[in-house]
């Protein structure tokens, strides 16, 4: 019986091996052709296609062109530091003074001499007015970077930089005597400035330097808001101005904040 047998279980034994390996053919076949997809259409596609890193995602439309516009072009970057630097346009402002300042009324030139300085004893060292300060004092606010103060005592030239709105900046100003053009020494100025005459919101601590004789930088200050403002220079600001002769002075100038 198991002679009989064996014969028959060699050939079922072939043909269980010859499927075994045709089977392993055919897995072997599938996986070529499984790996041969995703470098061929898949990898190609998501890679160097349209879709993902070399198409018109990542280097396409997104990176190099709607993206690149975005941060390199006119909408974002460059317009908006554009518009920062345009912002420190703040200037002295133009238009036309009253001919008749300093002139009396037979055509000669004012000029007010200056005499000692007569204490305020409610004045400490220079602060800036309070809000209830009379203003009956103060002659007009002109236009341009020069002119004489309100009493015609002295003569008052300034410059200063570009004014960007919210930053600090140092004025610098020119004073000499109207009767004979020397300068003004020890003038310990300040500067008040005021839109729709309310100060500045930006309390910043301002100071003062007598660069050579009669010259005088001062500041920082800072216009917070867009709009036609009004720096007023005062001086000998603890002199009482009750003397006619007083040393006490100011001078306004328009600036214009866009």
């Amino acid at each position: 019986m198991l002679n009989a047998s064996r014969p028959l279980r060699a050939p079922l034994a072939a043909r269980i091996i010859l499927a075994a390996a045709a089977a392993g053919a055919l897995l072997s076949a599938s996986a070529c052709s499984s790996d041969s997809t995703p470098g061929s259409t898949d990898a190609g596609t998501s890679t160097g296609g349209k879709s993902s890193t070399g198409g018109s995602s990542s280097g396409g439309a997104s990176s190099g062109g709607k993206s690149g516009s975005s941060n390199g072009g006119s909408t974002n970057t460059g317009g908006s530091s554009g518009d920062s630097g345009g912002q420190c346009t703040g200037k002295p402002a133009t238009g036309t003074n009253d001919a008749k300042h300093c002139i009396a009324d037979d055509g000669g030139v004012i000029k007010q001499a200056t005499g000692a300085c007569v204490k305020d004893v409610d004045a400490a060292a220079p602060p800036p007015p309070d809000g209830d300060a009379a203003v009956s004092d103060y002659g007009d606010t002109l236009y341009g970077l020069e002119g004489d103060d309100d009493d015609c005592k002295y003569h008052v030239s300034y410059t200063v930089p570009p004014i960007c709105e919210k930053e600090g900046v140092t004025f610098t100003a020119t004073v000499t005597k109207t009767v004979d053009g020397k300068p003004v020494t020890g003038a310990y100025p300040y500067l008040e400035a005021t839109l729709n005459d309310l100060p500045s919101s930006s309390a910043v601590q301002q100071s003062y330097r007598e660069t050579t004789p009669g010259v005088y930088t001062v500041g920082p200050i800072v216009f917070d808001k867009a709009g036609k403002w009004v720096a007023r220079f005062h001086f000998f600001e603890d002199c009482s101005d009750e003397p006619e002769d007083s040393p006490h002075g100011h001078i306004a100038f328009y600036i214009d904040v866009p």
